[in-house]
């Protein structure tokens, strides 16, 4: 059995881009299609990084949390816990 070296420092990292086309399409959902399509809720401070937002969005009868970062579009989920909360 031949052995491979792997070193972490090798691979190269996702550009935004294309963590944002993986997650569409793991999601079916952009954070851009959410903002346009969707009604902001409310706006939250990230508590892990204070350099972001959550914004909390009412999109297709459900909530979706969108991380902003400035003006940038991070990331965004479907979020049980925000339904509940914002009684969406």
């Amino acid at each position: 059995m031949s052995e491979s070296s792997y070193d972490i420092h090798d691979v190269e990292p996702e550009s935004p881009s294309q963590k944002e086309r993986k997650s569409k399409s793991k999601k079916g959902f952009s954070p851009e299609k959410v903002v346009q399509g969707g009604e902001l809720v409310t706006i939250l401070n990230h508590k892990g990084n204070p350099n972001q937002k959550l914004e909390v969005y009412k999109f297709n009868n459900y909530a979706w949390v969108v991380v902003t970062e400035g003006e940038r579009l991070v990331t965004t989920w479907p979020s049980r816990k925000a339904k509940r909360e914002f009684k969406i």
